[in-house]
């Protein structure tokens, strides 16, 4: 971390790594969807 910062910086890199640890644990739970299922969720997003 840089020597200073502010508080919505400290904020949004806490926020970052919360996402982070919380997508690790939904991996390790077997949570997540296939490259095949992602596009297929997807498709209709993209048209």
């Amino acid at each position: 971390m840089p020597e200073e910062f502010s508080v919505d910086e400290l904020m949004e890199r806490l926020m970052i790594l919360q996402k982070i640890e919380e997508g690790q644990h939904q991996i390790q739970a077997g949570q997540f969807y296939t490259e095949e299922e992602a596009k297929k969720k997807l498709e209709k997003w993209l048209k």
